[in-house]
């Protein structure tokens, strides 16, 4: 798939929920592709995507957060770096990992 522009993780959402009769919240990061000519344009691209996501269902808050990324890679496909994220951090290897990646509160598959 050919591509130029830039990728966006939207880490900007917040669905209330009711499971077993408990009130949940729960935050969403999602990963979207945009074509956009530079940062400001995709800020605001994803800015106009994520209200209209947030439109489809009365439980998710867009949370005015929006982290852009530029792809290097001419096109899309197998292997190609869709979004990295650089953050210094002076914790250990397992608290760094436990601090950002788990929790214990994701609702993700982990290795």
């Amino acid at each position: 798939m050919l591509y130029n522009g830039f990728q966006l993780k939207l880490s900007t959402y917040k669905h209330h929920r009711v499971e077993a009769g408990t009130p949940k919240v729960v935050f969403k990061e999602r990963v979207i592709l945009v074509q956009a000519s530079n940062f400001d344009d995709a800020i605001a691209q994803a800015g106009e995507e994520a209200r209209e996501y947030c439109g489809r269902s009365g439980e998710t808050v867009y949370l005015e957060f929006v982290n852009v990324y530029h792809l290097f890679d001419a096109s899309v496909g197998h292997r190609t770096e869709i979004y990295s994220l650089m953050r210094e951090s002076a914790l250990s290897d397992e608290e760094y990992l436990d601090t950002f990646y788990d929790t214990g509160q994701e609702r993700s598959q982990k290795k």
